[in-house]
């Protein structure tokens, strides 16, 4: 149907998925933590005032906004509140949606154990080679395998150390600078194609930071 927004329509699918589909569903006291879509307005002073008003509407509860996103076409505030505050925001005519914070999902595949002693010297990318950016939890950049193919990292929060803490990261970044390790582990080749930078991105359990929204 067409009609005025309710509260309820502003609950994502992700949170209806955890049993939220009213804003009676979070629980007053509970804390909570969720990412606040605002309608995003074309002038981005306008897009502040939204911003504030949110701010405005969690505030007598104890709710804060935690980290503020403002892009071309997309405006997501980071909330941790109460479900009191939640339910305040909720009946906000700027609020589009409110979902739970993503959440990685690392999966691993394992081709055994190999030993260093299996694989000759390698060859380092062309000094014109392609660079792949692995946005990961981290690589291990001293792996014997990968040393020669690291150009850069950054990471996403103050206090990380670059290094890959949970593992995922390494894992990918084999896959992107060698395809199918498995054969090329058969084939005693890991001459590297391409250069890699990596972006960690998660923390050492493999979680994103509640500090800051995805974007």
């Amino acid at each position: 149907s067409v009609g005025t927004a309710k509260p309820e329509d502003r609950i994502g699918e992700s949170l209806a998925s955890l049993g939220v589909n009213a804003p009676t569903d979070f629980a007053a006291s509970a804390e909570y933590i969720v990412d606040i879509e605002l309608f995003r307005p074309a002038d981005d002073a306008e897009a502040s005032v939204f911003v504030y008003r949110l701010e405005r509407t969690l505030a007598p509860f104890g709710g804060r906004i935690l980290n503020t996103y403002i892009g071309a076409s997309l405006l997501l505030c980071r909330v941790e509140a109460v479900g009191a505050a939640l339910q305040a925001a909720l009946q906000l005519p700027e609020v589009a949606n409110v979902e739970a914070p993503p959440k990685p999902d690392l999966a691993f595949d394992d081709i055994g154990s190999a030993t260093i002693d299996q694989v000759p010297v390698c060859a380092s990318p062309a000094s014109n080679a392609v660079s792949i950016a692995i946005i990961d939890s981290g690589i291990n950049s001293g792996h014997p395998l990968l040393a020669y193919t690291m150009k850069a990292s950054i990471v996403a929060q103050d206090g990380w150390v670059d290094a890959d803490q949970n593992g995922h990261g390494t894992s990918v970044a084999s896959v992107a600078a060698y395809g199918d390790v498995g054969s090329r582990l058969q084939a005693a080749n890991f001459d590297a194609p391409f250069f890699l930078t990596s972006a960690r991105v998660v923390d050492e359990n493999g979680e994103f930071p509640k500090e800051i929204s995805v974007p």
